[in-house]
């Protein structure tokens, strides 16, 4: 019989942790950590799953895992992301994230707010997916990506605020940034948000990818999805100015703030 979700044996042999790269990483993600990770998916994620759980698969590992992102003055060098799957009789459910974790004594790993997909989470109707797209992508921002053209020739910005992210002059111009309005540039920067975190092998949020998808399909022409594969060295230049970016708020005393607007 499968075990209730309270009682589910989470063996730490079944989440690959790294193989980390950094010393850093190595010392920090010890037996301490990983034994901190395992209570907190025990406390957090199980109790949000339909289950009940026959197996599970999973991994811990970071974007930042490089000796150019752990330097003294590093932020990033905090952040990690997992997936987690698990398996039933009845279905697959995969929960995905990040957290922050810095080695000392009493820490503690917070997964109070995981992304899961499972049968529920997809059950929402085709109508109200297309009315979240249509809030996103407003009519301005449609005609926009409808008629932006690809130049192979075009220059790379590097933008600190609020983006913190890179893209190219054909992609979004100063006209955008500078003179439109909040609710019809917000979709285009999801959109470069997500080929962002896809370019750095993270798992976007599923709403934003059913936005992505949909684009893609509509826009398909458009620069921004000329570029969902980058070379590494593109690559590492967005991690190194996340990296840039983060260490200077965290000097600054900034409280950066989610998509839902919660610190």
């Amino acid at each position: 019989m499968p075990s209730p979700l309270s009682d589910f044996n989470i063996l730490p042999q079944s989440i690959t942790f790294g193989p980390w790269v950094t010393e850093h990483f190595r010392t920090t993600a010890d037996d301490r950590f990983e034994a901190r990770f395992i209570d907190a998916v025990r406390s957090h994620v199980l109790p949000l799953l339909t289950g009940p759980v026959l197996s599970m698969t999973g991994e811990v590992f970071s974007q930042y895992d490089k000796p150019n992102h752990v330097g003294p003055y590093s932020v990033v060098k905090h952040h990690y992301d997992y997936v987690l799957t698990f398996e039933s009789a009845a279905e697959k459910e995969t929960v995905f994230g990040s957290f922050t974790y810095q080695k000392r004594d009493g820490a503690s790993i917070d997964l109070s707010d995981p992304r899961i997909d499972n049968a529920a989470s997809r059950e929402r109707e085709p109508e109200e997916e297309m009315k979240r797209i249509e809030i996103m992508i407003t009519p301005k921002a449609d005609a926009y990506l409808r008629n932006s053209k690809f130049n192979p020739a075009a220059g790379i910005i590097s933008n600190y605020m609020p983006l913190t992210m890179l893209y190219w002059e054909d992609e979004l111009t100063e006209e955008v940034t500078e003179t439109w309005g909040d609710a019809d540039k917000f979709g285009i920067y999801i959109l470069l948000r997500v080929r962002c975190q896809l370019w750095k092998g993270r798992q976007p949020e599923p709403g934003h990818m059913k936005i992505w998808n949909q684009c893609l399909v509509t826009y398909l022409e458009c620069p921004i999805f000329k570029r969902i594969t980058v070379p590494q060295s593109v690559i590492d230049d967005q991690l190194a100015l996340e990296n840039e970016t983060f260490g200077f708020l965290e000097e600054s005393g900034y409280e950066p703030v989610n998509d839902e607007g919660k610190k």
